[in-house]
């Protein structure tokens, strides 16, 4: 997609192009390379989604742990106590 907003970041400079044509296949593919770079940013977007949630996920998993083994340890000192 070769849109107006990209213009001043795909555009050649002055003086890299010798006519309209050759100012046109530079263009071609510097939005190429815009439209690579995009690609390359929604691929490390979804890769830092993928690694927060499985973070997020075993955080949840060790603090349902951790409040089972204290629920654990409260019900034991409970019956100790009253055998005791």
């Amino acid at each position: 997609m070769e849109v107006l907003a990209f213009i001043e970041e795909t555009e050649p400079h002055e003086g890299e192009y010798d006519d309209f044509d050759d100012f046109m296949k530079k263009t071609k593919d510097n939005y190429h390379k815009v439209a690579v770079n995009c690609w390359i940013a929604a691929a490390l977007y979804v890769v830092t989604l993928g690694l927060s949630f499985m973070c997020i996920k075993k955080s949840k998993a060790m603090d349902l742990k951790a409040a089972e083994k204290i629920r654990d340890d409260e019900i034991f000192c409970k019956e100790r106590a009253k055998r005791s």
